[in-house]
């Protein structure tokens, strides 16, 4: 179907019954994520899964931050509240009623923990937005203009039909009793959560990008793992998109891998360890330090303490496991788990969340850093922070930090399918 001759009625911002997805429309409104880092995969030959990539890490410059002398050429404003597995982000917008120019504000406005927490309590929504929402009001000129719109990932998609519509009944009136427009609340399914952050990318790099370069981005979350990129070929079998950016129209892969973000692998892999002994109520975790021992409820086998050995040879056998590659690939070319994925050659991936905040953590890039990387030296790393006592590296996030190295390593080489070196 040719878009230019079908007038679908498709609301501001949605997706139409043929697929396709308006590039201004869109984007600033469906915005998830500020990118911290870019993971840059340079094919070095040509073969379809074997290739050579190389990564490189970079932080990008923040956005121009919003003041109010904005709203002089300004006519619409508009935020996006993200909602999380872990927590509640506002994004604020500002563009104007004509062109195309877009301002967010360079304001920190984030809550714990993720409105799914609340599915046996959704009353108490109202009270754990107020204050994010109070601050959110400071950011822009007329609230009561100024339309909200919140969405659900991951997290939200873990939680039943039932468990859902009360929750978002509780945001809305929430967003209604605080003064602004509300616009939408709703869960997006996976493949749209990797589209969106596919544009917010496309967007923020749109003068650096080459006219050559393809496109993909990696989401490392709370609750899942997302794949999205424009493949060389431009063959897409399965998981493909239609969209429209601003004039030129692109064809991408876009997939969702549920239970695989940083937490829910967690959950599994606790649960992994459990059914090797099941009668235990202490568990050797090769994926945490030695000294570091945390009880948590495993799904199946109840409370259990898990007691770390740092042994990151064990680790990478136990995070491998997660990605089941034994599973019967129906379409090929196979990722992880069976799930058909076209051959990544010569993309260049950005990355996000936890990939970029373990990396961080291992001390192999700061935040303003720019070099080249290889998952063999992810791995390295990995390795060698396993080894060493909690007491010398115990801090809020670090206790993720082993399992998540060789957790990234599998998902990149598996999943991502790029090579080692």
């Amino acid at each position: 179907v040719k878009p230019k001759t079908v007038k679908p009625v498709t609301p501001e911002g949605s997706v139409s019954a043929f697929g396709w997805l308006s590039w201004p429309k869109l984007c600033w409104h469906n915005v998830l994520c500020t990118v911290f880092i870019c993971l840059i995969a340079a094919s070095a030959s040509g073969g379809a899964f074997s290739g050579s990539f190389v990564l490189a890490m970079r932080s990008l410059s923040p956005l121009v931050p919003l003041s109010f002398a904005h709203a002089v050429t300004a006519s619409q404003w508009g935020i996006i509240l993200d909602c999380g597995s872990s927590g509640t982000r506002a994004r604020v917008f500002s563009w104007p009623e004509k062109g195309w120019s877009i301002t967010e504000a360079d304001v920190e406005l984030e809550i714990e923990p993720g409105i799914s927490s609340f599915a046996n309590n959704p009353e108490a929504l109202t009270a754990y937005l107020a204050p994010l929402l109070d601050q959110a009001r400071l950011a822009v000129p007329d609230p009561s203009t100024t339309k909200v719109r919140a969405f659900g990932t991951a997290g939200m998609r873990l939680l039943s039909e039932m468990e859902q519509v009360p929750i978002w009944s509780a945001v809305e009136a929430a967003i209604t009793a605080s003064g602004f427009e509300f616009a939408a609340a709703h869960t997006i399914a996976g493949g749209y959560e990797g589209l969106f952050n596919w544009l917010t990318n496309k967007y923020v790099l749109q003068t650096t990008l080459g006219k050559d370069v393809f496109l993909g981005c990696l989401d490392y979350g709370g609750a899942s793992f997302q794949v999205t990129f424009a493949p060389a070929s431009g063959v897409i079998q399965d998981f493909g998109y239609r969209l429209r950016v601003d004039s030129s129209q692109e064809r991408v892969y876009s997939y969702s891998y549920m239970r695989s973000g940083q937490d829910q692998a967690m959950l599994r892999y606790a649960k992994a360890l459990a059914s090797r002994s099941q009668e235990s109520p202490i568990l050797d975790s090769p994926c945490h330090n030695q000294g570091f021992n945390f009880s948590m409820n495993v799904a199946g086998a109840g409370e259990r303490t898990l007691r770390g050995t740092g042994d990151y040879s064990k680790c990478k056998e136990l995070t491998q496991a997660l990605l089941n590659q034994q599973n019967e690939c129906l379409l090929e070319p196979c990722a992880a788990q069976g799930v058909y994925q076209p051959p990544p050659t010569g993309v260049k991936f950005w990355a996000r969340g936890a990939l970029f905040f373990t990396a961080n953590g291992l001390g192999l890039v700061d935040w303003g850093d720019a070099k080249a990387l290889s998952t063999n030296q992810i791995s390295a790393k990995g390795a060698e922070f396993c080894a060493k006592p909690w007491a010398d590296v115990a801090s809020k996030y670090s206790q993720s930090f082993c399992f998540s190295s060789a957790y990234i390593v599998a998902m990149l080489i598996q999943r991502v399918c790029l090579s080692a070196q």
